[in-house]
């Protein structure tokens, strides 16, 4: 009889670990999340999440990164990250959220070139639009030679960012 009551004991512990374990997986995730960023998540940070996108690790060159930093959270929508052990403390790193690709504002290199800034969107007119309702001051959109439709602005420092679409907004 003892033995009965500890096999039905067992046979519950495994479905309550389970409504245990997912709950608290999920919210160690979600914790994470919270503090990987310095800036909260707002309606500006999720619109513009939805509008333009890194495509890869994005390193600019800036003067003052720390001034610089707050053009980016305003204008572009980014959130900058906590800072972590295996990072360059002279720099700042961006996202738009915990999945995307990273961009780093850090000190000039002399030895680079001063590459343009390269952003992408699927919505490019609502982006235009968007940057030039907050005070950027947008080219208008063009097409190149491979037939890419893109605008151009500059950030205070006077570097390029670029923001291109593969199709023009319908």
């Amino acid at each position: 009889m003892a033995g009965q009551t500890l096999r039905d004991k067992r046979s519950w512990l495994g479905p309550i670990a389970w409504f245990v374990y997912v709950p608290l997986a999920a919210a160690s995730d979600w914790i994470k999340g919270r503090l990987q960023f310095m800036d909260p998540s707002t309606w500006n940070t999720k619109r513009m999440s939805w509008l333009l996108h890194i495509p890869g690790p994005t390193y600019v060159e800036i003067k003052n990164p720390s001034s610089s930093a707050a053009w980016y959270v305003e204008k572009l929508g980014l959130r900058r990250l906590a800072p972590s052990e295996d990072a360059d403390p002279k720099t700042i790193r961006m996202k738009f959220s915990g999945d995307t690709e990273e961009m780093r504002l850090g000190p000039q290199d002399p030895l680079s070139l001063g590459a343009t800034i390269l952003l992408y969107s699927r919505r490019l007119k609502r982006a235009r639009k968007v940057l030039s309702e907050r005070a950027v001051d947008v080219s208008p959109i063009r097409v190149d030679r491979q037939g890419t439709n893109y605008f151009e602005f500059h950030d205070p420092e006077g570097n390029t960012i670029e923001v291109c679409g593969a199709k023009p907004d319908s």
